[in-house]
């Protein structure tokens, strides 16, 4: 059942398209009446409708201005309204007579003004949801960045493992060169004593033994022959050696 009710408004509620923005809510929510300004800065308001309605239209009324040219509402008065109540819609009443042409265009005004001060919050929240995200750019930039210096110290800290790590092979590279060579040289020596004894006896046998002394003197020559071979083996190990330690 349809209840009537008067609201009387208390705030910043003139001259800044308040009655504009009462209509609009009450038109959307299927509320008839009407909407006037009192001569002592208050609004007054006349509604018919569903109580649910009333409920929630007392409530998107009570606006808090977020900026100087918002409607600013301090109080809300609600009683009970006995008086005509036939309405065919909701109009705002000017107190006066006007023509048609008349109402529209203040009506228009008083929707600019209105659409004027939520346009600026509207703008100023856009602005800050901007600058915020370009905050969170400009930490995530830096946070990249960090990361990229994180990574730049691990890898230098990797090279100087890396050199450091060559640096210990390359002299266990030339440790063994030399140890080898050594090794090598001692080889040879003992090869070279072992073939002075072979040919000593070489020439004794053969004195003694003729045929037999020169095949042992063949193979005398094939140890000889061996001997070179162990030669350039150590030549083209150390050679090798060098390359690796030059690179």
């Amino acid at each position: 059942m349809e209840e009537s009710r008067r609201l009387v408004v208390r705030g910043f509620v003139q001259g800044v398209g308040y009655r504009a923005f009462i209509q609009m809510m009450a038109r959307r929510l299927g509320i008839k009446g009407r909407v006037s300004n009192l001569d002592d800065g208050r609004v007054e308001i006349i509604v018919t409708g569903q109580p649910e309605s009333l409920e929630r239209f007392a409530k998107l009324i009570d606006i808090k201005a977020e900026s100087p040219f918002e409607p600013d509402v301090h109080e809300i008065e609600i009683g009970k309204y006995s008086g005509d109540a036939s309405f065919d819609n909701f109009r705002i009443d000017y107190g006066y007579d006007m023509t048609v042409a008349e109402k529209e265009m203040i009506e228009r005004s008083e929707i600019g003004i209105l659409a004027f001060g939520w346009m600026g919050k509207y703008l100023g929240n856009k602005i800050d949801t901007v600058g915020q995200k370009v905050d969170n750019v400009a930490q995530k930039v830096d946070t990249v960045a960090q990361k990229v210096d994180n990574v730049g110290n691990k890898i230098d800290a990797l090279s100087e493992k890396v050199d450091a790590g060559f640096g210990d092979i390359s002299g266990e590279i030339k440790l063994t060169r030399e140890e080898l060579g050594e090794k090598i040289d001692a080889s040879n020596e003992g090869t070279e004593n072992f073939d002075m004894e072979m040919v000593q006896k070489f020439d004794a046998l053969d004195v003694k033994y003729g045929i037999i002394g020169q095949g042992l003197n063949e193979m005398n020559g094939r140890f000889k022959q061996l001997e070179g071979d162990v030669r350039e083996m150590k030549d083209a190990f150390l050679k090798l050696v060098e390359h690796m330690t030059e690179e």
